[in-house]
């Protein structure tokens, strides 16, 4: 079974986001903008850098005080020994989905995005999400 969630998390395991000298969240953080830009166009959409480096924060507002605010992190671990797939490589078995972060913030995140795009309008503008 695949669903709007399970196909926007697969494409976030996709996305390496674990903090080493060669990786960072900067690719990960540069789709989720895209995508908010893309499917949510009411939110607005700022990227705060990080000082220590070439990484930045995701900040998505509505229009009016937000009464509710989300967070969120978009790193993960760095891959390890254990696993029995590609931990990069999203696999759907039965009706689960694994790869890293799928059943860490990846996941949720997904979901989020996805229940935003259903939510009214007037409600949607009192929203905020910061994802670091």
């Amino acid at each position: 079974m695949t669903t709007r969630t399970t196909e926007l998390a697969s494409q976030l395991v996709a996305i390496p986001s674990y903090v080493s000298p060669t990786q960072n969240e900067k690719e990960i953080i540069e789709f989720l903008a895209q995508y908010t830009k893309e499917k949510l166009p009411q939110l607005t959409i700022t990227e705060a850098p990080v000082k220590e480096g070439d990484r930045s924060n995701l900040y998505m507002t509505g229009s009016k005080q937000p009464r509710i605010v989300f967070v969120g992190h978009v790193d993960t671990v760095q891959p390890s020994d254990g696993w029995r797939t590609d931990p990069l490589t999203p696999t759907i078995v039965g009706d689960r989905l694994y790869g890293l972060g799928s059943a860490d913030m990846k996941g949720s995140i997904a979901s989020l995005l996805i229940a935003l795009q259903t939510v009214d309008a007037r409600l949607i503008n009192e929203v905020a999400v910061l994802l670091y």
